[in-house]
């Protein structure tokens, strides 16, 4: 996804009061292909989704009606209950697990946490990092995706290749 011009946005938001701008306070941000607004104020990264749904309900001609308005998180940080990751074995042997970078050199980025992932999926990212590197990844596979995510029993789990 191209990122919008800090102009454009400026000239389209819909919420033009709302502060435009924030201190991304992930280490990450800028290289890191997680997530793409972190720098940008939490009302306006929800303003711009929400253009871009209404958007794209346009281009494939839905009713805006069905629409909802995006009801924001309590917390600005800690929310998200699920990370989709890259994991991928380097020539060195070096598993990688994380984010594939943004342009113009893209790789998988080592993360060992996500400031809006539950801090239980970030503090099981060195664990499953670990568990990859020792056989987890199987040799067959170079890449994988992984998913981790909070189940409802409220521990952080990852799937691995192979899982069903």
């Amino acid at each position: 996804m191209t990122r919008p011009s800090l102009e454009l946005l400026a000239e389209t938001s819909p919420r033009s009061n709302v502060q435009e701008f924030a201190s991304p306070t992930c280490q990450y941000f800028g290289e890191c292909g997680g997530c793409q607004f972190q720098d940008l104020a939490y009302l306006k990264q929800l303003a711009l989704k929400e253009d871009r749904l209404r958007q794209l309900f346009r281009e494939a001609e839905l009713s805006p009606a069905l629409l909802q308005p995006i009801t924001p998180s309590p917390k600005l940080y800690g929310y998200r209950h699920r990370l989709d990751l890259t994991a991928k074995r380097m020539h060195s042997g070096e598993i990688r697990l994380g984010f594939v970078t943004v342009l113009p050199k893209r790789y998988v980025m080592n993360i060992d946490q996500c400031p809006i992932a539950d801090p239980r999926i970030s503090a099981l990212l060195p664990t499953l990092r670990e568990k990859l590197a020792q056989g987890g990844l199987p040799p067959a596979y170079r890449q994988a995706n992984i998913t981790v995510r909070v189940g409802e029993e409220g521990q952080a789990r990852g799937s691995q290749p192979g899982d069903a």
